[in-house]
């Protein structure tokens, strides 16, 4: 195949079903039906990986550049990521990372930073891979380089070289490498020569089966790492560095904080009911609180009302200013509230600033409250100090009422019949008596 062609199917080269049902027999998985995971990097449609954990079972996790291969490996692996292997992320080192790495890499030049892929890929994905973990590397003979035999002996031990099988070894000169990760590298030129001159010499076909499988290890749980006496508990993770988008939005909604009932309360005004509004303050509010609760909207949607006698109607004389604030809060009908806070520019440039041609300004917060006469539909903004001033002198009666009502605070300050509490206090407080 021309490297044009190699570079069109993205160096993929599926590997032959035998040769799969042959790497199984190679493999057994750990006691008592202990859990493990797969890791396919270089998934494609991802029939490899899952055909291994039909037979042995275990938790699979495919990586696939090419979103239709993707797609396909989707439908038949446990777990799939689409793109660059290199922009995903998984624990390394750790008992709780990946038990088998099937790594059949593409077979090509990394046109970015020279070099081959066979290497690149076994250098970037072994960290992933955990000690005691079982390689299955797929790569042509060919490619055994130096590079390639230093690293496999450094950072594994027990590795064991065969060739596909007939008619298959024909076609590309394939070889299946298995080992088990070190737990920690050592260099061992004696077994880097022997791997190095694998790529020339007559290499054994890879049987059906062996006497001498590899183990594969099984997955702790949460593992505990951490330095300088600090210790810290390391979970599995199968995630891309960059999170897309939608994906990011889904988890948000998922268990982001909208999703608690404290959030919930705090969005939707609907939700703060009398008597059971979930804020609660530490002592009783007080009266200068009003303007602030409203404000905020933990007041929205709240009905008031308060009768008039005949001489509080407003006369004929007031009718001309019927839209004014006093006349409002005088209104005889409910009145539906809402609070607003919002933030503002403030002008404060000074003349010797406008001759030097530099504008100022300072942020401010400004209160307003909307009312709704439901009795005759008219609307009513106050946003001027003295209009808010003067309609919650108004309401202030009805409105602290409220409040008292809807937000219980957790202490009452009453310390009626409290045994001792005078001559406990009296101490602390010599000239003056406590709130209560």
């Amino acid at each position: 195949m021309s490297r044009l062609a190699n570079k069109k199917i993205a160096g993929y080269f599926p590997t032959p079903s035998e040769v799969v049902r042959r790497i199984a027999g190679h493999l057994v998985p750990p006691e008592h039906g202990a859990p493990f995971r797969w890791l396919d990097p270089c998934a494609g449609e991802g029939a490899a990986l899952a055909y291994l954990a039909q037979v042995h079972g275990g938790e699979t996790y495919g990586i696939e550049l090419d979103q239709e291969r993707a797609a396909a490996a989707a439908q038949v692996l446990d777990h799939v990521l689409t793109g660059d292997y290199a922009a995903m992320r998984l624990p390394k080192g750790n008992k709780a990372g990946i038990s088998v790495l099937y790594l059949n890499p593409p077979y090509d030049t990394d046109d970015e930073a020279g070099g081959r892929l066979e290497l690149k890929f076994l250098r970037d994905t072994q960290a992933w891979l955990m000690p005691g973990g079982i390689l299955v590397y797929i790569i042509p003979q060919y490619r055994i380089s130096p590079y390639i035999a230093r690293r496999l002996a450094t950072h594994f031990r027990n590795v064991r070289i065969y060739r596909f099988p007939d008619p298959d070894y024909a076609d590309f000169r394939q070889v299946v490498i298995f080992a088990v990760k070190r737990e920690k590298p050592e260099k061992d030129d004696t077994a880097a020569l022997r791997i190095a001159q694998a790529k020339t010499a007559t290499l054994p076909v890879l049987p059906p089966s062996t006497t001498s499988p590899y183990r594969i290890p099984a997955v702790s749980g949460p593992a505990l790492s951490g330095t300088k006496g600090r210790r810290s508990a390391v979970e599995f993770y199968f995630r891309p560095a960059e999170a897309h988008p939608e994906d990011a939005l889904a988890e948000a909604y998922r268990v982001g904080v909208w999703s608690t009932q404290t959030w919930q309360d705090l969005l939707n005004p609907a939700n703060v009911q009398r008597g059971t509004c979930n804020v609660q303050p530490l002592m009783p509010l007080r009266r200068g609180h009003i303007a602030m609760v409203l404000a905020a909207g933990l007041l929205d949607n709240m009905v008031i009302e308060r009768r008039m006698t005949n001489d509080q109607r407003p006369t004929g004389d007031e009718e001309g200013v019927r839209r004014s604030s006093l006349v409002v809060g005088r209104a005889a009908g409910p009145l539906l509230v809402k609070g607003r806070l919002r933030k503002i520019q403030i002008d404060i440039t000074s003349d010797r600033d406008r001759e030097d041609k530099v504008a100022r300004t300072r942020e401010q917060f400004q209160a307003s409250i909307t009312t709704l006469d439901l009795t005759s539909g008219e609307i009513a903004t106050l946003a001027g100090e003295q209009e808010l001033r003067a309609w919650l002198t108004e309401w202030q009666d009805v409105l602290a009422a409220h409040i008292v009502e809807t937000f219980q605070p957790l202490h009452q300050m009453s310390y009626d019949g409290l045994p001792g509490f005078l001559e406990i206090t009296k101490h602390h407080s010599k000239h003056r008596r406590l709130p209560g």
